[in-house]
């Protein structure tokens, strides 16, 4: 019985041992929490899977080998996908067709010929049957350069997804040189700025980059590390990363079809997702711009060289612009606007590291 006794003893001593050298390093864990926090939370957020994005860019029949070269940079990416439109497709058959293929890389490409401006294309996303399978859309104009050599996508698509943005763009990045000369392909510029020279048959014409791009104040003292991003209230047609079901919401509830000018939802779009009765309801930030990550826009004014003859265009911009303004104000009290000139609203306020929750100790 003593034997017993003095087992139990023992084995109790053991225990308490045990437990005074355990204690203390629980303890010291505990301690130093907020010295991790930063660094654990940027590392967990950099694990969890990207959001899945469709990018969609209508292109002329010369200039889609080049977007589907671009594309080809994300073969490493599962996450994403590519619908190209050829606007000037003559040899279509059936001109509204759409088609889905797999490129080189395992990824979907859905193919399409729908002619005219960019609502024409808008509208034919309104089903969901080949963009509801992702998070977000992403409308690029054919001139922007989405290739991943020159695009930090992944960290826009990061930046996006920790402000929680309903819409965003990366900064746009604009030619500096004015200087212009036939080159094989947009997706050979490389990061230096400058652009390979290679033999063989000539693309339409495209600015050089000449090794020196103007980043529009990108360098400014203002845009350093605690200017990571910035909310606004206007964001370009030609660049915009939008979340699937808000966009859905405002082709149903917003879009105004027209087959004459592209004018007006980017005057609108910021204001309705900021509204009260959409608080929340997509996002907790309506629109936002990243201040350092950026993508280059070639600006080959495609568009405006297509109706540079039409005299009525600027009158059917103003007219649309207007009724985007009316149907906003009908729908969403508080809403305000009028003409053209209240859509270039170029107000921003600046997020930080701590902002998207990442105090700067972190990095």
């Amino acid at each position: 019985m003593k034997a017993f006794a003095a087992a139990g003893i023992f084995l109790f001593v053991q225990i308490i041992f045990i437990f005074a050298i355990l204690l203390p390093l629980d303890v010291g864990r505990t301690s130093g929490t907020s010295e991790t926090t930063n660094a654990q939370k940027l590392q967990s957020s950099l694990r969890k899977k990207p959001p899945s994005c469709l990018f969609i860019i209508s292109t002329s029949q010369e200039n889609r080998p080049d977007i589907i070269s671009q594309f080809s940079t994300y073969d490493d990416d599962k996450s994403v996908g590519l619908w190209v439109n050829v606007y000037n497709n003559r040899s279509s058959i059936h001109p509204h067709s759409i088609s889905t293929t797999v490129s080189s890389g395992g990824k979907r490409i859905i193919t399409s010929s729908i002619p005219g401006i960019k609502p024409s294309l808008w509208q034919q996303t309104a089903s969901g049957n080949y963009t509801k399978e992702y998070d977000y859309l992403y409308f690029l104009d054919e001139d922007m350069l989405f290739d991943k050599s020159v695009f930090a996508f992944d960290q826009f698509r990061w930046l996006v997804q920790r402000t929680d943005a309903v819409i965003a763009s990366p900064r746009i990045i604009r030619m500096s040189a004015s200087v212009e000369e036939p080159e094989k392909s947009t997706s050979e510029i490389i990061t230096t700025g400058t652009i390979k020279k290679h033999a063989g048959g000539n693309r339409p014409k495209r600015r050089r980059l000449g090794g020196v791009l103007d980043p529009v104040g990108i360098y400014k003292e203002e845009n350093t590390a605690d200017r990571l991003v910035a909310k606004t209230v206007v964001l370009e047609l030609g660049s915009f990363f939008i979340r699937t079901d808000a966009w859905h919401y405002f082709l149903e509830n917003v879009f105004i079809p027209s087959e004459e000018t592209d004018c007006g939802a980017d005057c609108v779009w910021c204001r309705v997702f900021g509204h009260s009765s959409l608080a929340g309801r997509f996002g907790t930030v309506p629109c936002l711009r990243t201040l350092h990550v950026g993508i280059i826009h070639l600006d080959q004014k495609t568009y405006e060289k297509a109706t540079a003859n039409d005299q009525r265009n600027e009158l059917r911009c103003m007219a649309t612009v207007k009724a985007y303004f009316d149907k906003a104000k009908r729908l969403y009290d508080g809403i305000e606007g009028q003409h053209i000139g209240h859509c270039w609203d170029k107000s921003m306020e600046y997020m930080s590291l701590n902002d998207v929750g990442l105090e700067s100790s972190a990095l």
